[in-house]
């Protein structure tokens, strides 16, 4: 099911433009592990709202709750 996630924009506008071209690059992917991006949209109250795709990955929470803790190799 899709949702909205809010990410503040950096005032700095390197870092604005490098968050910008990270979340297309994520966009652009087409992975069975990697959860799709449906849009990314930059909003007037200096907020980027990145719409996530109807994708089947859970979040680490959820990961971690049915599989347990992760060990270091």
């Amino acid at each position: 099911m899709p949702s909205d996630e809010l990410i503040m924009i950096p005032a700095d506008a390197a870092a604005r433009d490098t968050l910008l071209h990270r979340l297309d690059t994520l966009g652009a992917l087409d992975h069975p592990r990697v959860e799709p991006l449906a849009a990314v949209e930059v909003r007037p109250d200096g907020r980027i709202g990145v719409r996530r795709g109807a994708g089947t990955t859970a979040d680490l929470p959820t990961v971690l709750a049915v599989r347990g803790r992760l060990s270091v190799p």
